[in-house]
This record gives C-alpha cells, structure tokens and sequence, in this order.
C-alpha cells in the first residue's frame, strides 16, 4: 500500500516526538563524533549546517564549538528560499517570525563556491542518500545551486530503505546517523 508524502511526514513527526531531550542530545553527539572524524570536514573551512528545531538533530554546541576555527553559515528562511548567513555567536542570532527558528543577522552570503560542505537536516533518509524535507522545497533549491559534499543528519529511525522522492529532490552525497 502506498503512503501519500503526507501521510509519511506525519508518522515521522510522530516519531521525533517520542524523542526525549536527553535522547535527542545523546543522539546528535554520537552523529557529529562521526562528522568530526570525516577528513572531508577536518579539511573545510567553510561549512553550511542550520540552527536545529527542538525535535532536530542538535546543532547548537557544535556550531558554537567550530565557530572560531571555521566559517560556519546558516540558514535564513525568506519568502520562498534560503539565504546563507555567517554565525558570528549566539547573541547575533534572531527569532524568524515564519517558522520559530533562531536565524543570524547580517548581510547574505553570495560566495557559494567557498562553501566546502553542507550539513543538511532532514524528516527522512534513505539507504540510497535520498531526502525528503519538510515539504517546501527550500533546501533543495539552495542546494541545487552548490556544488559542495552534502552530509544528511537524522536519527536512527528516521532511516528507510527506500522512500518516494521526485527530481527536484536533492540526494545527499552521504546520511550519518546515530
């Protein structure tokens, strides 16, 4: 029986709600002790990753942890798409009225071909690198604009064998997690 996109996103939103905040910290550690141990992040100067949601993958004590040796960048979400901001700490960070997010301030950044990585949230992974978002499609048009080694993060069960996806899906180059 086929599950509409829909449907699917919904039974994963279930999921990451019966994560505990204990649970979810514990878990994001072990995926960037993985990360931290890539030569393809050791070598990067330059790295995209986002300011995690509650039920996300927690990216806050690692963006502040590299911040000083690395161009960390995030994103901000505009009417219809991702503008790239840098991290330059906490206190320089606002709450997006669109979604709750904690966003940068400060000018866009263009220079896309200095980017050496992306870290990219997910609802869904499969065991092909295929992503499924939240639905809106920001990230991959942003992605679809790089050309950069795509890291996907997700929990443990939000990995499937395979999942629906369209061409307009951006595949991750690889999926890390717990």
């Amino acid at each position: 029986m086929l599950v509409s996109k829909s449907d699917f996103r919904n039974e994963v939103f279930k999921l990451k709600r019966n994560l505990t905040s204990s649970e979810r910290i514990i878990k994001s550690q072990s995926i960037f002790k993985k990360i931290e141990q890539l030569q393809i992040f050791n070598h990067a100067k330059t790295i995209l990753i986002y300011w995690s949601l509650d039920d996300e993958v927690f990216t806050h004590d690692v963006t502040k942890r590299w911040n000083h040796l690395k161009r960390i960048l995030l994103p901000v979400t505009l009417k219809e798409e991702l503008e790239l901001r840098e991290f330059k700490g906490t206190h320089l960070l606002k709450e997006s009225s669109k979604m709750k997010l904690k966003e940068p301030v400060g000018k866009a950044f263009t220079a896309f071909n200095e980017i050496d990585m992306a870290i990219v949230p997910g609802l869904a992974f499969d065991n092909q690198n295929n992503r499924i978002g939240y639905g809106k499609g920001y990230y991959d048009k942003l992605l679809s604009n790089l050309s950069v080694f795509k890291i996907g993060i997700c929990f443990d069960f939000q990995i499937f064998d395979n999942i629906s996806t369209t061409e307009r899906d951006i595949k991750m180059d690889m999926v890390i997690t717990n």
